[in-house]
């Protein structure tokens, strides 16, 4: 499974979701989601296999978070 930020994703929710971050931690890849309809709707997801499983560890979003707007500054400046 090869998804990258910017790319437009349908969940099983059949909502369809810009992915504005993406980053690799403890071997895992989190992706940070923004649906297209609604900007107030996100999701945080990691990927298992060929799925992704939505999560919401306060946490891991906490540790997470610093990352991900490092990775979209550096996708947004490419």
């Amino acid at each position: 499974m090869n998804i990258n930020i910017k790319d437009i994703i349908t969940l099983e929710d059949d909502k369809d979701y810009i992915v504005a971050s993406k980053v690799n931690h403890n071997n895992r890849v989190f992706y940070y989601l923004i649906n297209l309809n609604d900007n107030n709707v996100v999701k945080f997801c990691y990927q298992e296999a060929y799925s992704l499983k939505e999560f919401n560890d306060t946490s891991l979003l906490t540790e997470l978070t610093p990352l991900f707007v490092d990775a979209a500054k550096e996708a947004l400046a490419n």
